[in-house]
């Protein structure tokens, strides 16, 4: 995985055109990354593959960037895994854990974001569906974890422009406080999409967790699965690359097995 840190905009689609020169192990025109996002910290990070997890030292750098700005959000894993460039289905998930360990200096939000392009289908797609959900530990009553997809006919990969374009219904999860563990999430209703066969999907996870303290971290665990498929409903295991992605959501209900009907 590349660390681009600070970036934003134009200085991003720059940081990341350079990382991609350098090889990513992907077909050219496939790439997937996940960047996290609190105040002034936007550090994005290339998924060498296309799957897999950040490294101890990349997630090492990124706390101690979110430390240096008043945040005491704490992530102890974090990864994505896309199917680019199968396109039918084609999926996009992303898996974590991010722990708060006292008050956050600039607001109690943190938002990581997966994206990925080179989706190929051999014909138009017709529907998108979108996952998501966490483990509460430790938390408080009203924290939460927000999740979206995109699907973009522009095949653009974020943060460049159309990497947003056409969304899912969001999908809360709400913490009822307590020590738990507490399963929270669910399923946003199908999105009917623009009939493409190349595209790039994007998912944003807002996570709001508060309190905790170093010895007692509130803990919320979290995973999201974008799914898009040319036709057909998916069944119980399109979801299994979220389940794949980290062990630990296997204890996850709402994550059903899918598999795409083609």
């Amino acid at each position: 995985m590349h660390r681009l840190l600070g970036t934003r905009g134009l200085a991003a689609a720059v940081a990341l055109g350079l990382a991609l020169v350098a090889g990513t192990g992907r077909e050219v025109g496939a790439t997937t990354i996940i960047q996290v996002n609190y105040g002034p910290v936007s550090d994005l990070f290339i998924i060498a593959g296309g799957s897999g997890s950040l490294s101890a030292g990349d997630i090492a750098g990124l706390n101690a960037d979110l430390a240096a700005v008043g945040a005491n959000y704490v992530f102890t894993q974090l990864g994505a895994t896309s199917t680019s460039p199968d396109g039918n289905p084609g999926i996009l998930t992303q898996t974590g854990e991010v722990d708060s360990i006292g008050a956050h200096a600039l607001g109690d939000t943190i938002q990581i974001v997966a994206s990925s392009d080179g989706y190929i289908s051999p014909v138009p797609t017709t529907t998108m569906f979108s996952s998501g959900g966490s483990v509460f530990s430790n938390t408080q009553a009203g924290n939460n974890s927000n999740f979206q997809s995109w699907f973009n006919p522009s095949g653009a990969l974020y943060p460049a422009a159309g990497s947003q374009q056409e969304p899912s219904p969001t999908v809360t999860a709400l913490s009822p406080g307590g020590v738990g563990p507490f399963t929270r999430g669910g399923d946003a209703p199908p999105t009917g999409v623009t009939p493409a066969t190349s595209y790039s999907l994007t998912n944003v996870t807002n996570v709001t967790v508060t309190g905790g303290t170093a010895t007692a971290p509130a803990k919320d665990q979290f995973a999201g699965s974008t799914t898009v498929v040319a036709s057909g409903v998916p069944e119980p295991a399109t979801m299994t690359m979220t389940l794949i992605a980290l062990p630990m959501f296997f204890t996850l209900p709402f994550f059903r097995n899918r598999r795409a009907k083609a």
